[in-house]
């Protein structure tokens, strides 16, 4: 008897052990930008254990074809809201000339979402470079427990995020917690050192929704125009030149609440910069990126 005991004992561990530490899986739908300007559609399917991934990625890459299929590992970081991966070999594709991504990527939470975007490289089998770009997704963050950002959270900084941080004006966040970034007014030109020719920025109202409506301008061509902000994050993906770029940003009213307050985010590769915006109507505030 005792036997048997024992005997069941093991089978129950046997079949409890690699559930232990282990999280749920995810799809991630979104789409690729290379730098040519061209997109196509690409997915990232993973499961996550104690921070590693492991999974494959499906890229559409000719229309009417099966898409191409490559398995991929990497981590998440939790603290830094980051995943790295890369693809390691190509499971229906024979072509030498194949490109294997190399990833980095932030996420952040905006309202029941994940937004998702970062740069990557991609080096044919060879280690010889074959293309670059932007990867973007967005995800249902209901049901959680691979990502961890919990709304209402103050989220921890990426790494290399600028360290000079004043707090936001007095109040409550959106989302009910007190959050950092740095305060800019009319007058202000922060300088940034950046390394990816892609800008992913994010706009959005931290504090009450009172009706501020922005415009955005990269280099003197507007990109948003007169948008109103919400608690909505909205996703912005700026392709920058070789040399100095401008981002400016015009506060176009005050709404309700004077004055025109826009929470920004802007991120480059693995690092983030968090910037409020508070203007009168009619100016504006100009970030510099120097790339």
């Amino acid at each position: 008897m005792n036997c048997f005991r024992l005997l069941v004992l093991c089978i129950a561990l046997f079949f409890a052990v690699p559930v232990w530490g282990q999280e749920a899986g995810y799809t991630l739908d979104g789409k690729m930008l290379f730098n040519t300007g061209e997109h196509i559609r690409y997915r990232l399917v993973f499961k996550a254990v104690q921070g590693k991934i492991s999974g494959y990625t499906l890229s559409w890459l000719e229309p009417g074809k099966a898409p191409g299929k490559a398995f991929l590992t990497g981590r998440i970081n939790k603290k830094r809201h980051t995943i790295t991966f890369k693809e390691t070999s190509m499971d229906n594709y024979l072509d030498s000339n194949m490109c294997f991504l190399n990833a980095t990527m932030v996420y952040q939470r905006s309202g029941n979402k994940f937004i998702i975007g970062g740069s990557f490289k991609g080096t044919d089998k060879n280690g010889a470079a074959c293309g670059e770009g932007m990867l973007s997704f967005t995800h249902s963050a209901e049901g959680d427990t691979v990502l961890g950002v919990q709304s209402g959270k103050q989220s921890e900084r990426a790494e290399g995020v600028q360290s000079n941080i004043q707090s936001e004006k007095e109040g409550e966040s959106a989302e009910g917690s007190k959050e950092e970034s740095v305060r800019i007014t009319a007058g202000d030109e922060p300088r940034l050192s950046w390394t990816t020719d892609t800008c992913i920025m994010f706009v959005w109202d931290y504090g009450a929704e009172d009706g501020d409506a922005v415009t955005i301008e990269l280099n003197g061509v507007t990109v948003l125009n007169d948008f109103v902000l919400t608690h909505e994050m909205k996703q912005l993906s700026l392709p920058l030149k070789k040399g100095t770029n401008k981002v400016t940003i015009t506060a176009v009213n005050e709404g309700s609440s004077p004055p025109n307050t826009a929470r920004l985010q802007l991120i480059d590769g693995n690092k983030r910069y968090d910037y409020t915006a508070c203007n009168p109507a009619g100016k504006h505030v100009v970030i510099v990126l120097q790339r």
